[in-house]
C-alpha cells in the first residue's frame, strides 16, 4: 500500500510539473523525462561578435546576444530537427548554421567555434540528463575550446592530491570536443572543492592548475579557451547550467 501510494504521490507531482510547463532547465523535469528539450548558446569565438540566434529563421529571444565568453540560459525549444544559424547582433548577417534535431528533455548546448567553412561552425552537445531524482551530486562537463591546445587529460582531485598514480577524470578531450561526450551524461561528483589540472593526454606534464567549487545539484559546463597564443596558455570558462552573461565566471591558473 505504501508503494502504491508512493507511486501514485510520484505521478501527481509529475503531472503537476507538466502542467505548470516545467521547462528544460527544470532538473526534476528533465530527470522524469517530462520536459521539452532546451537549448543554450556559448560564444567561444574570440574573434565573433555578439550572437543572435535562430531556429528556422525566428530569433530565439530568450538566447540573447552573448558576446565572446558569454552564455544564455537554457530555455525551451521544440521536439523536433530544425536548421538553427547565428547572426551578427549588430549587422544581422549570418555567419554560421547547423541541422540540430532535438528530442526529449535533453538539453542541447550550442558552441559558436571559429569556423573552418563558414565565419563560425556551431557544435553541439547533448546531454540526456539521465539521473535519479534523488541524487544531488554536481554534474561536471569539460568542453576543449582552445586551439592553443593539445588534446588533454583532466584530473579533478582533492586540493593537493598527487596525480602520478592516479588515472584521468576525463581523458582525451580533444579540440572542438567534450568528455564526457556529446549524448552521456555528465561526470557526477559531490559539492566541494576541488583542484582542476589539465595535463598533456597520457602524460602528468600539467599546464593548467586551479580550483574549482562545485555545489550540491551543479550542472557545470567548462571550456578551456586561449589566454594568449602560447601554446598551452589557457583559462577555462566555468557555466552553471542557469548561467547568462552576469554568472558565469573565469578559471584562471593559480
Amino acid at each position: 500500500m505504501k508503494l502504491l501510494t508512493s507511486l501514485t504521490l510520484a505521478a501527481s507531482a509529475a503531472i503537476a510539473l507538466t502542467a505548470c510547463g516545467g521547462g528544460g532547465s527544470d532538473g526534476i523535469g528533465d530527470a522524469l523525462n517530462l520536459s521539452s528539450p532546451s537549448a543554450r548558446i556559448v560564444n567561444v569565438d574570440p574573434t565573433a561578435p555578439a550572437l543572435v540566434l535562430y531556429r528556422n529563421g525566428a530569433q530565439q529571444t530568450d538566447a540573447g546576444a552573448p558576446a565572446y565568453e558569454e552564455s544564455s540560459k537554457y530555455f525551451e525549444t521544440v521536439d523536433t530537427s530544425s536548421a538553427w544559424t547565428v547572426n551578427d547582433a549588430t549587422t544581422g548577417t549570418t555567419l554560421g548554421s547547423a541541422s540540430i534535431d532535438m528530442d526529449g528533455s535533453t538539453r542541447y548546448t550550442i558552441l559558436a567555434f571559429p569556423g573552418t567553412s563558414s565565419e563560425v561552425d556551431l557544435i553541439t552537445v547533448s546531454d540526456p540528463y539521465d539521473i535519479s531524482i534523488t541524487n544531488d551530486n554536481g554534474r561536471v562537463r569539460v568542453v576543449n575550446g582552445s586551439p592553443n591546445s593539445d588534446t588533454f587529460d583532466v584530473y579533478l582531485t582533492a586540493p593537493g592530491a598527487d596525480i602520478t598514480t592516479a588515472s584521468p577524470t576525463l581523458a582525451g578531450v580533444s579540440y572542438q570536443n567534450a568528455m564526457p561526450a556529446s549524448g552521456a551524461n555528465s561526470y557526477s561528483l559531490g559539492a566541494g572543492t576541488y583542484e582542476i589540472r589539465l595535463t598533456l593526454t597520457g602524460t602528468k606534464t600539467v599546464f593548467f592548475d586551479s580550483s574549482l567549487t562545485a555545489g550540491s545539484n551543479d550542472d557545470l559546463l567548462l571550456v578551456t579557451l586561449p589566454n594568449s597564443d602560447v601554446p598551452g596558455d589557457v583559462k577555462i570558462l566555468d557555466i552553471p547550467s542557469a548561467s547568462d552573461q552576469q554568472n558565469s565566471e573565469i578559471l584562471n591558473q593559480l
